[in-house]
């Protein structure tokens, strides 16, 4: 143990150089961070610049004033370790230290550049590299290095136009696709996958062209696309016939298709859907007859092709042969119960067939999958069922949605043309054998609310009687006239008339009525109740002894198919002279020829009895008529239509008359535009059952009664 005088000395010794340190605390503090930049060297040298970027950061930690003498160093050390990105902005700040020697900045220089090329940051690099590189034009390093970053950035521009122009392809923007994928492909033909991705721009832009109706555009891309990938050329062709075939360019796209047949290449898929083409094409173009042979050869290769049997489908129900179109739809769905186009197509047949409620009913899944197209079916349905309200909400509903919008907005134009008021003018004059003549003018004004659920019309007419035997009478009529559908099911429709008679024996008013309820059971029959008063005969006597009828009757209609209809009628008269009636009326007939020219033939059976006979109307005892009618109709040249009406059979009127009757109708008509109309007519009746009314007796006149009439009708919208 030492002395305690040496140990006292010994601490005031070692205080006293401490606090020499102290005084000299830098340059001993730095002699330690030189050694561990000396040995950050030696670290260097031996391949760890890990290690030496750490020492380096060290050294740099302990002695900050030191920092522009060793940033350069760390900096190399950081780069040659991997960390090349954390050594471009020491290199930054090397360059811009204004006291830093020149050598040692155009060092940093150099080596920042290449340390943006080890960092990836190929845009910053390839400039810096080239211009250290034009400096120094014999470092090979340089030389390499500019040439890989080069050939890197390069790359990487080309995969993001690539990546881009393969985005604009998925997304659908296909014109902007063209240009940028036609740069690339131009760059590197020989890339497969951009050559079709190419070719698939040029044929989505062909397909917008089309739908632009630029069919000269389109046609074009969709050449050039078959042309770029050859593989595809019988596919590219296809959608280009399909497109000139939805544009209406019919001729255009049977070439296409037929030219496509030629292929001797063509696969025998191809072939199948080059067929369908054509088929559609003559069914749009107005040659049915030859899109049903297509068919028919298809699906005698395959009676189950569904796209074949559909398509027959359709072109048969454009024909009106809805039976045999039905049986089509359901042999799909007997396979594919859930093929959307077959269910439509049964649809429509179905309504064809008129059975508009059984449509909704098929309709139903479609409707609730708010299919479009199945929502303007249902529309037609509605319509036809008088339920014009429900037909436009639908229609509404998928135009709004911007479906469908073309065929939507052209049925809710046809229902608001129908809703459109309405004036009517009517001209008629007719005159009988038995000398009277009848001249009426009628003019009605007719408008519609509730979407077409309630109508109301205002007509007034003027009839005037002349005849050698019969009072002249004029007559004013003041009528007013209504409907209202409340739903499926029942409807109502009722007339007011207001009457002046002027005559003779003076002026006279009256009032009379007519009125219906309706009852729509199903889609098959269909029932109504009238109550009416009216005058007794259609002739001036009744008018001036104001003798009226008061009728209450009921009918019913059936049809069970659009080529069979029947009808009945029975109505219960009584008479303001204390006189009755009862007639009745069924008739029935059939379609025999359909088509643009359709023909009806049919029967009917009508008659009557009264109590007793009168001089004032034609009142046998009893009446009996058993007829054959015919109804035709159909279009003429220059937009007209004609409609033919005749009827041939034996009546008999008690007590003894009895021979042959016959009446016969025809009108021609034409729309002067879709808001206007003109029908003209003429008719001619004649029975030997009949006698005239010019007050010599029943029983008495031998020769037939006849009764002709012309008219003219003219139909204006506002």
């Amino acid at each position: 143990m030492l002395p305690v005088e040496h140990s006292c000395e010994d601490i005031l010794r070692a205080i006293l150089l401490f606090l020499i340190f102290i005084s000299l605390g830098v340059p001993a503090i730095a002699q330690s961070a030189e050694e561990f930049a000396a040995r950050a060297r030696q670290l260097a040298s031996q391949g760890r610049p890990d290690d030496a970027a750490r020492l380096f950061r060290r050294a740099i930690e302990i002695s900050p004033r030191k920092r522009d003498d060793w940033l350069s160093e760390y900096a190399d050390q950081l780069a040659y370790s991997g960390a090349a990105e954390a050594a471009v902005p020491l290199y930054r700040e090397v360059m811009n230290a204004p006291l830093q020697p020149e050598e040692k900045r155009e060092s940093a220089r150099r080596r920042l550049a290449l340390a943006l090329f080890w960092s990836w940051n190929l845009e910053e690099a390839v400039p810096a590299l080239r211009a250290v590189a034009e400096d120094y034009p014999d470092d090979v390093d340089l030389r390499e290095a500019l040439n890989r970053a080069t050939t890197a950035l390069a790359d990487v521009e080309a995969g993001a136009k690539r990546l881009a122009g393969f985005e604009m392809l998925w997304k659908g923007d296909y014109l902007a696709a063209v240009p940028a994928l036609r740069q690339l492909v131009e760059e590197r033909p020989a890339d497969a996958e951009l050559r079709s991705g190419f070719a698939d721009a040029l044929a989505g832009a062909a397909r917008v062209r089309a739908e632009e109706k630029d069919f000269k555009q389109a046609v074009a891309l969709f050449d050039e696309a078959a042309q770029v990938d050859p593989a595809r050329a019988d596919q590219f062709a296809r959608q280009e016939a399909e497109f000139l075939l939805n544009g209406g360019l019919w001729n255009d796209a049977e070439t296409r298709f037929r030219e496509l047949l030629e292929r001797p290449e063509l696969s025998e898929e191809d072939r199948r859907g080059t067929l369908l083409g054509l088929a559609r094409t003559y069914a749009w173009s107005g040659r049915p007859d030859e899109a049903v042979s297509i068919y028919d050869t298809l699906l005698a290769k395959d009676p189950d092709f569904a796209s074949g049997l559909v398509g027959r489908g359709q072109v048969l129900a454009d024909l009106g042969n809805y039976r045999r179109s039905r049986e089509d739809f359901l042999r799909v769905l007997s396979v594919e119960p859930e093929n959307a186009d077959a269910i439509r197509g049964r649809a429509r047949t179905t309504l064809g067939l008129q059975r508009p409620r059984e449509m909704l009913l098929q309709l139903a899944p479609l409707l609730e999958e708010q299919d479009p197209a199945a929502r303007l079916l249902a529309a037609r349905a509605f319509h036809s069922m008088g339920r014009p309200d429900l037909a436009a909400d639908l229609a509404r509903t998928v135009v709004a949605q911007g479906e469908a919008v073309e065929e939507g907005t052209t049925f809710l134009e046809t229902i608001w043309l129908e809703q459109t008021p309405l004036i009517t003018l009517d001209i008629a004059h007719a005159w009988q054998s038995d000398g009277l003549r009848i001249t009426t003018l009628r003019g009605r004004q007719t408008t519609m609310f509730e979407d077409g659920l309630t109508s109301f019309s205002l007509e007034t007419a003027l009839i005037r009687y002349r005849g050698n035997n019969f009072p002249d009478v004029n007559q004013a009529s003041l009528r007013f006239s209504g409907s209202r559908r409340f739903n499926d099911a029942f409807e109502a429709r009722g007339t007011l008339f207001l009457n002046i008679q002027d005559s003779r024996e003076g002026r006279s008013r009256s009032t009379t009525f007519d009125t219906e309820i309706g009852f729509n059971q199903n889609d098959i029959w269909r029932y109504g109740l009238h109550l009416s008063r009216r005058y007794a005969g259609d002739t001036s006597r009744a008018i001036v002894e104001r003798i009226f009828a008061n009728d209450f009757g009921i009918s019913a209609r059936f049809s069970s198919s659009p080529e069979m209809r029947a009808a009945g009628r029975m109505m219960w008269s009584s008479l303001s002279d204390g006189n009755r009636r009862l007639s009745f009326e069924a008739n029935a007939s059939r379609q025999v020829l359909a088509g643009d020219h359709q023909v009806w033939l049919g029967a009917e059976l009508r008659g009557f009895t009264y109590d007793r006979t009168s001089d004032f109307y034609w009142s046998p005892s009893s009446n009996a008529n058993v007829l054959g009618t015919m109804q035709a109709f159909g279009p003429l040249p220059r937009g007209w239509r004609y409609g033919l009406n005749g009827s041939l059979g034996y009546s008999r009127s008690a007590p003894d008359n009895q021979g042959v009757t016959y009446g016969i109708r025809g009108q021609i008509s034409r729309e002067i535009s879709k808001k206007g109309s003109i029908a003209l007519s003429i008719s001619h009746t004649s029975s030997l059952a009949r006698t005239g009314e010019a007050g010599e007796g029943f029983g008495t006149l031998k020769s037939a009664w006849n009764r002709s009439e012309i008219g003219v009708v003219l139909q204006l919208r506002f």
